[in-house]
């Protein structure tokens, strides 16, 4: 879905732009500078509210409340894109899919075996400089959980839980790895069934693409939860650019029926 939605993001942007700058010549000679400066105004602010009414909120919704990961990672990849900036958003999916292939991240690498060493229970080859090194140089995400696992090694359980609750984030993708640790540290302690299921039903529902759901596979048949994967409502949703490009269309057309 993403993909086309992307491409039909692009064609109504090109097709209002078309529309404004057609309607700009007739503006400039036959109304004057006032409706002509009101309509530039338009065109720009059209321009703006397709990527961030538009694109921006969609990719808000699709990507970091639905969590539909692997598709956003497919088409950044699919654009070659350089940027600094989606450099680092490929990097954040990379760390939630585990799918390192396409620009192997060496420090990614790391955490995830690292990751993998705690869960299985070898800690014993996890070195205190490897864990330094994650926590320096791993970035944002990657450093809080380096902490987390950290603690987990360790054994201060009620300290990781303390730190996760800090983790809270307002977006799920960004609350997936939480909930897991959260979900492992309190089967570990063994307390709070219910938040435990709470947890694992959220990664069923909201992690569908990331490497964390396969960690989590091994507590829901243990404690009999329920896979839903319905997710009917994405398939209907409208993109907001639609809107945008609607209210552009009858401004256009309110322009030449009356100036």
């Amino acid at each position: 879905m993403i993909k086309r939605v992307h491409l039909w993001s692009i064609i109504t942007l090109l097709f209002s732009v078309v529309l404004s700058l057609m309607s700009f010549g007739k503006f400039q000679y036959s109304s004057g500078e006032i409706i002509f400066l009101v309509h530039f105004v338009v065109a720009m602010i059209t321009i703006l509210l397709y990527v961030i009414y538009g694109w921006n909120r969609f990719i808000g919704d699709y990507v970091g409340d639905k969590c539909h990961l692997k598709e956003y990672e497919n088409l950044l990849y699919s654009k070659k894109v350089k940027t600094k900036s989606a450099k680092n958003v490929l990097r954040e999916l990379s760390f939630f899919t585990g799918r390192n292939a396409h620009d192997s991240d060496p420090v990614i690498e790391t955490f995830i075996q690292v990751e993998k060493a705690v869960l299985s229970g070898n800690k014993e080859t996890i070195s205190e400089q490897t864990l330094l090194n994650l926590k320096q140089t791993g970035g944002p995400i990657i450093s809080e959980y380096a902490c987390i696992i950290e603690l987990i090694m360790k054994g201060y359980y009620q300290d990781a839980l303390n730190k996760l609750d800090r983790l809270r984030n307002k977006t799920n993708m960004i609350d997936i790895p939480r909930q897991f640790y959260t979900a492992y540290i309190l089967d570990k302690i063994g307390v709070c069934e219910d938040e435990i299921k709470s947890c694992i039903s959220f990664l069923i529902n909201r992690g569908q693409d990331t490497r964390y759901l396969e960690y989590a596979k091994q507590y829901i048949n243990k404690r009999n939860i329920v896979e839903n994967n319905s997710e009917s409502k994405d398939l209907l949703e409208i993109p907001r650019f639609w809107i945008v490009f609607v209210i552009n269309t009858i401004w256009i057309v309110l322009l030449n029926l009356f100036v």
